[in-house]
């Protein structure tokens, strides 16, 4: 109860504030991915605080430090889910259509690697370089998965659908 509740006053871990988590900035680099790894922890933490709590029949938080965990917690959630819808919907043109029958349709031609024009290989070796990964291989990754779990997660546990059904769409 006490790590939760003293984290939730940490300053840089207030995902309002832009100052320490501008948008558009983090997708799916460090350290957003890690802190949304980290913040798994948290919400099982809490969750498992809510089960025993079912057991028991007791209440470990009060109503003020139970809104308090939930709106930090989905702060977290928001954020990351943007971050990662953000980026994924330049990639294409209809992701966010709800419709079962809509393709995702690309928005730009997928080209070696984006960075500086350079291919981005798999690896180097004394037998020469590796495969050039596309694009496309960078925009799924496990990175990016951290994020979206975090957030799918957080949506079932508050009731979001909103996170549940993002998280689904990935």
């Amino acid at each position: 109860k006490a790590e939760l509740l003293q984290a939730t006053s940490i300053r840089s871990l207030d995902f309002t504030n832009r100052t320490f988590w501008p948008e558009t900035y983090y997708r799916d680099i460090n350290p957003l991915f890690q802190t949304m790894n980290w913040f798994n922890n948290y919400l099982f933490a809490y969750d498992y605080i809510d089960i025993s709590d079912d057991l028991t029949g007791e209440n470990t938080f009060s109503s003020e430090e139970r809104k308090r965990i939930d709106n930090w917690l989905l702060a977290a959630a928001e954020f990351a889910q943007h971050e990662q819808d953000w980026d994924i919907n330049r990639n294409f043109t209809n992701r966010s259509s709800s419709s079962a029958d809509a393709a995702y349709t690309p928005a730009r031609k997928w080209s070696p690697s984006q960075r500086g024009g350079a291919d981005l290989l798999t690896h180097y070796s004394a037998s020469g370089p590796g495969h050039t990964v596309y694009g496309i291989m960078q925009t799924f990754n496990n990175r990016r998965m951290a994020c979206y779990r975090y957030a799918g997660l957080v949506g079932i546990k508050l009731g979001k659908t909103q996170l549940v059904e993002s998280a689904k769409r990935y």
